[in-house]
């Protein structure tokens, strides 16, 4: 099997061509939903996305499309040649793993604790705006044009995107011969996305996920949530994506077909979600949830942190901001606020810190994700969703302090399901936080005060850790692993050519279609007319019974 990867700021795209049989006996390999491969060459090319994390740790979208894709090449045989494109040079090399540096992606630090200033419309916009320039950098470099060229000589059975951002790199599709298409995403289900598959998205119920509502909504909340879901469509579909196709046929030739019909012509879309704590939604056949891909059990620590955690009698708090946010980032303002909450607790804190040390703290330590260890208390997180699975995978209860996108709803499901509590970055006080902290940790009789009536009489725990012990069952409570799933549908699109079958007909028809609104137009118009021809039938009856009324009187 050869592979070759490229990875940007936002986006891995990997290639690689592998021996598979369009033919499958019934042996298996060591997992029980990969058949054993027996000849015939096709081939196969990932474009995948990830978000720059610091030294210590693996990107975040990184970690969710790693853990499928190394086990498909070692399943596959274990016969792979890997060329990567990529900003970052790999931190554990492997045999047959060759590696092309794209230039200058990581010169600028991009500060996103600033999007906690926006409301929701500046947000939606501001991150499809982010997106647009990272595609113009991508398609810029060395590496883009020396993936391009392979279109020149190798051939693709198969692609699997990712649909978070950066659509431009779709084109690629169309140079390597449009073979079927698996999208992915580790988000949790973008309204788009449903749409491109034809799959039902109710506003009425399905909260926009930039939004802190949960799907349980007021009025005024189903009013704002329709009008912010009408503006984000409006915004991607006539503005944003027209200046992507703009760039993409600029790169890839006027003849790329608009870059809108790519995600409408997927096999199937995999979606970083489970209902154990994601709304529950109807999903088509060709929405295959895969909530949790990343999730694994704990490794060791290293014994120094061990050493440190272990000893913590009190316990201990655990903060990070995830991969996209940094804390060396936060202003000074905002850094006294956690230093001096956290100077007050009795347990320890460890602080995820990008840079060498923390300015005032010179014994502050960086360090991985610790939450597996018995000992944490309590996750401080900016609630991205790969954070809020992780808390949910060790049943940790969590505090989230969201700042854009995703994180404001995941951290509305997690109050709602008990393990957690919010609270809003740009009026953060110490009072505030340290309130919210001792709330946690001493499972006040309040805590549960702020839901409805339905949802604490469905909470049979009476604390947060507990709740979140609970979901983490749930979670853990299924058939086979979000790996196993995602294989066998990759699996199944190359063994049925490309499953088109398992796609929704609504996916292709216009949205008034979709809508019914041509019925519905022509109904009201039949309605109409028989009234108007009532209404002319009744007035000639009355101009009649008035002129006989008036020759009698005559």
């Amino acid at each position: 099997m050869k592979i070759s990867i490229i990875r940007n700021y936002m986006t891995d795209v990997w290639i690689f061509k592998r021996k598979l049989s369009n033919h499958y006996d019934s042996q298996t390999l060591s997992s029980p939903l990969l058949a054993r491969v027996k000849s015939d060459a096709e081939e196969m090319i990932y474009i995948l996305r990830w978000v720059k994390d610091n030294v210590d740790f693996y990107p975040c979208h990184l970690l969710v499309i790693t853990s499928g894709t190394d086990l498909l090449c070692w399943h596959w045989l274990n016969k792979a040649t890997i060329s990567v494109f990529t900003p970052d040079s790999e931190k554990k090399p492997r045999p047959n793993y060759k590696q092309i540096i794209i230039e200058d992606m990581y010169k600028d630090n991009i500060n996103f604790t600033g999007f906690g200033d926006l409301n929701v419309y500046q947000g939606v916009i501001q991150l499809f705006d982010f997106g647009y320039d990272l595609s113009a950098q991508v398609l810029s470099s060395k590496a883009a044009k020396k993936l391009l060229s392979l279109a020149n000589t190798e051939k693709f059975d198969l692609i699997i995107v990712d649909l978070t951002g950066l659509e431009c790199v779709q084109g690629y599709i169309h140079k390597f011969g449009s073979p079927p298409v698996i999208g992915i995403t580790a988000y949790s289900h973008p309204v788009w996305n449903s749409y491109a598959t034809g799959n039902t998205h109710n506003p009425a119920y399905f909260p926009e996920i930039t939004l802190p509502f949960s799907n349980r909504m007021t009025f005024k909340e189903r009013l704002q949530n329709l009008f912010l879901h009408a503006i984000t469509m409006m915004y991607r579909n006539i503005y944003y994506m027209n200046r992507v196709d703009k760039m993409s046929r600029a790169y890839f030739g006027d003849d790329t077909p608009h870059i809108g019909s790519f995600e409408r012509n997927m096999s199937i879309i995999m979606v970083n979600t489970h209902f154990s704590f994601d709304y529950p939604q109807p999903h088509v056949p060709a929405i295959i949830p895969v909530g949790g891909l990343q999730l694994k059990p704990a490794q060791d620590l290293p014994q120094d942190l061990k050493k440190l955690m272990d000893e913590a009698e009190n316990g201990f708090i655990f903060f990070s901001l995830g991969s996209n946010l940094r804390s060396d980032m936060l202003s000074e303002e905002k850094r006294k606020v956690f230093l001096k909450a956290f100077s007050t607790l009795r347990c320890k804190v460890f602080w995820k810190w990008e840079s060498d040390h923390l300015p005032g703290q010179p014994d502050s330590r960086v360090m991985s994700w610790c939450a597996s260890h018995p000992n944490i208390r309590l996750f401080i997180t900016h609630a991205g969703l790969l954070s809020t699975q992780e808390a949910i995978y060790h049943g940790v209860p969590i505090l989230g302090v969201p700042f854009f996108a995703d994180q404001y709803t995941n951290i509305n499901k997690a109050k709602d399901h008990g393990f957690g509590e919010k609270v809003d970055f740009a009026t953060l006080t110490t009072e505030i936080l340290l309130a919210n902290i001792q709330k946690i940790l001493q499972n006040s009789s309040r805590m549960f005060e702020n839901l409805s009536l339905k949802l604490k009489l469905s909470l049979p725990c009476s604390s947060y850790k507990e709740n979140a012990k609970r979901i983490s069952q749930l979670y853990k409570d299924q058939p086979e692993t979000p790996l196993q799933r995602a294989i066998f549908w990759t699996e199944y699109v190359l063994r049925n050519n490309g499953a088109h079958h398992l796609r929704s007909s609504s996916a292709d028809m216009p949205w008034y279609q979709y809508l019914l609104l041509d019925v519905i137009a022509v109904l009201a118009t039949g309605v109409i007319l028989v009234l108007l021809l009532l209404y002319k039938l009744l007035s000639a009856v009355f101009r009649l019974a008035n002129k006989t009324t008036k020759k009698k009187q005559h």
